[in-house]
């Protein structure tokens, strides 16, 4: 029981969820190159540091919303394909029967 926990909790687990990993690294990216470019105008650590976090937030949702969304309509797609297989596989076994 203590396993399942703490597999729940460990960074392996965080990144199994799809699109999590790239969401990360793009926000962190994207933090660090806004936080030093705000730095490099404003010389203000207070205010760089506010903006990288903000933007390494909204960076992250976006990146993650977004992929979540093609992930889900790449999903929905693979299911219709499926579905679409299955019967035109029996529509072909209900001719061949009936050629028979």
């Amino acid at each position: 029981m203590a396993d399942e926990q703490s597999d729940e909790s460990s960074p392996k687990g965080i990144l199994s969820i799809p699109c999590m990993r790239q969401s990360l690294l793009n926000g962190i990216g994207g933090g660090i190159v806004t936080g030093l470019g705000v730095f490099l105008f404003t010389s203000n650590v207070r205010k760089a540091t506010n903006f990288a976090v903000g933007s390494y937030a909204i960076i992250a949702t976006l990146t993650w919303s977004m992929c979540r969304y093609q992930f889900t309509q790449e999903r929905f797609q693979r299911r219709l394909m499926k579905e679409a297989l299955k019967s035109a596989v029996f529509q072909k076994i209900e001719v061949d029967e009936k050629t028979d």
